[in-house]
């Protein structure tokens, strides 16, 4: 992919050079062919265009597809180039170190760079003394990008290899983080996903970036320990932020993020709920905490506090292990909106039926998926539309998520009754 976009990019930045000479036989006959009685032929508006480059992009399949129809649609034709090329650049894939990037960077300071609403900055791990930065030439770093230019930017991710799951670089190159603070646009960012671990000085240039709605961001690890979750500072504030990807949220981070209306948050490693927790969980509907231990304490301000949530994960405390058996579902019982469960607990296959025959069906309770240890394996029960099924085996827990996701949308746009949950597998 990335080989193609570089030779697209070569051929689009040889476009002017080959007109002219088509020009220059075309200037040659003119005074032969000219007639000043004839009409100028009026161009195609974008719309139309844009249009025909849309129907055009129907038939394909795959983005390679469509990537080389687009080339051709932006060698072919004048009228057809800047369309074209808006959605070539739409979203743009910015690899550091390799060649064609060098390609792509000189584009986007010639014309292209108005054209980029999402930016995906990928391979920036290593720190500025480290060998692969020393190697990495200037022409195809992020130096050689022009934030200044990308005035229509709206996301912008960050991310260490390929994959985009890097956690381990604990030496980042605030390079990046200073031409953002220096060049970017203000108040143009609606997004911002940086798995990298950060410094809160490299969080500056979100000062001027208060339309920010989704924001994924990871502290810098020392000596074992995270610091302090102060990557958001008072000056951050962000009243439209509705997806919050961290991985803690303490009183601190919940101060800062308190004037916004949170409906998605995605926290890591440890989630702290206190008396602040009204201003920012009264509008979530979705808490992903799977790997975070809550207490019954929290579970309980959970289901007073955010009323409005569909979908929950969690790990169980061990203060569980002091309450009565059947407890944790006494409580759940008392989200009222919640749709899909999924619990982290080590209980016993006997345990858990004798639990869940207690169980209350009074919950419109769509999905219930159960992780347990059972003789040093990790076993899946899941009760799904009224039917139990048990599995021993690692749960695919990102596609349990995003099936009830799905699912809930269908329920929230009103196409699915949640009374009629059980026809809905069925059918």
């Amino acid at each position: 992919m990335l080989k193609l976009l570089g030779q697209q990019t070569t051929l689009l930045s040889k476009i002017p050079q080959s007109r002219r000479k088509i020009s220059e036989r075309q200037a040659k006959g003119a005074a032969v062919l000219a007639d000043p009685h004839l009409p100028i032929q009026p161009t195609l508006p974008p719309e139309i265009v844009e249009k025909i480059i849309v129907e055009a992009l129907d038939t394909l399949v795959g983005r390679n597809q469509m990537m080389r129809q687009l080339c051709l649609f932006a060698c072919s034709s004048r009228v057809l180039q800047a369309q074209a090329e808006r959605f070539i650049y739409r979203q743009l894939v910015f690899h550091v170190g390799q060649p064609e990037s060098e390609t792509i960077a000189t584009m986007l300071r010639t014309r292209a760079a108005r054209y980029v609403r999402q930016l995906n900055i990928m391979n920036y791990a290593h720190g500025p003394t480290s060998p692969s930065r020393i190697r990495t030439l200037p022409e195809t770093g992020v130096s050689a990008i022009p934030f200044a230019l990308m005035t229509n930017l709206e996301i912008l991710e960050v991310n260490a290899e390929d994959d985009g799951h890097d956690h381990t670089c604990h030496n980042v190159d605030p390079e990046l983080f200073v031409l953002l603070q220096k060049h970017l646009t203000h108040e143009c960012l609606l997004g911002f996903v940086c798995q990298l671990p950060l410094r809160p000085t490299d969080l500056r240039f979100l000062d001027k970036q208060t339309r920010i709605v989704t924001l994924s961001i990871n502290p810098r690890e020392v000596n074992g320990y995270y610091e302090p979750a102060d990557l958001l500072t008072p000056s951050h504030g962000f009243p439209n932020l509705t997806i919050l990807q961290i991985r803690q949220m303490d009183s601190a981070a919940a101060a800062y993020v308190g004037k916004a209306k949170l409906e998605n948050l995605n926290v890591f490693d440890q989630i702290y709920i206190s008396g602040m927790w009204a201003s920012i969980g009264s509008n979530l509907t979705k808490l992903n905490a799977t790997f975070c231990e809550i207490d019954p304490w929290m579970l309980s301000t959970l289901a007073r506090e955010s009323p409005r949530l569909r979908l929950l994960t969690f790990f169980v405390a061990d203060m569980w292990l002091l309450r009565p058996d059947d407890h944790l579902f006494e409580i759940i019982e008392e989200f009222k909106n919640l749709l899909a469960l999924c619990v982290i607990m080590d209980v016993s296959h006997h345990d858990l039926r004798r639990i869940m025959a207690k169980y209350p069906k009074r919950t419109p309770m769509q999905s219930l998926l159960i992780w347990r240890s059972d003789e040093g394996l990790r076993v899946m029960d899941q009760l799904e539309g009224g039917r139990w099924t048990s599995h021993a085996e690692v749960p695919d827990l990102d596609r349990w998520k995003k099936d009830q996701e799905f699912y809930i949308s269908l329920v929230d746009d009103g196409l699915i009754p949640i009374s009629n949950a059980d026809d809905a597998e069925n059918s």
